[in-house]
């Protein structure tokens, strides 16, 4: 994930977004997930740019992408 202070972006890759939101091959490392995760929320973002679909804008949408990437965590 790249944080841009001046926009309150982030451009999170594949951390959050349209399936398929893991482009990783093998097993995810689910700690460090959580943890991008955990750090991504503390931000507060504005907008995310994720790898895959449309920009995630507004506080409600940014939030249930990221709890939707939670869900994914094995």
């Amino acid at each position: 994930m790249y944080w841009v202070p001046a926009s309150r972006s982030a451009i999170v890759g594949d951390l959050v977004g349209e399936p398929p939101a893991r482009s990783i091959i093998g097993p995810p490392d689910p700690g460090a997930w959580r943890q991008s995760l955990a750090k991504l929320a503390s931000l507060e973002p504005v907008r995310l740019l994720p790898a895959h679909g449309n920009a995630i804008e507004g506080r409600g949408a940014i939030e249930a992408a990221v709890e939707a990437a939670e869900r994914r965590l094995p």
